[in-house]
């Protein structure tokens, strides 16, 4: 089975990283140091041949910022 699993810089993400490794081939997505793990990864690509997606990661402050910003730019 392949799973991708995010957020496994984090408590939980980083124990089911090392218990999952164990018996299925799994894809860590992991964020660069500052930033989000959304504008870095082509979704495309990474899911093809993927079972199961563990989605775990939290959204980052900048991105959130950027996301306030654009929501209050669309509703104007």
């Amino acid at each position: 089975m392949n799973i991708i699993l995010t957020g496994t810089t984090g408590f939980i993400g980083s124990a089911l990283l090392s218990t999952f490794s164990q018996q299925y081939q799994v894809r860590p997505i992991t964020r660069a140091e500052a930033g989000d793990i959304l504008p870095e990864i082509d979704w495309t690509q990474a899911l093809d041949n993927v079972d199961i997606v563990i989605h775990l990661a939290a959204i980052s402050t900048s991105c959130l910022t950027v996301f306030l910003i654009r929501s209050q730019n669309s509703a104007l």
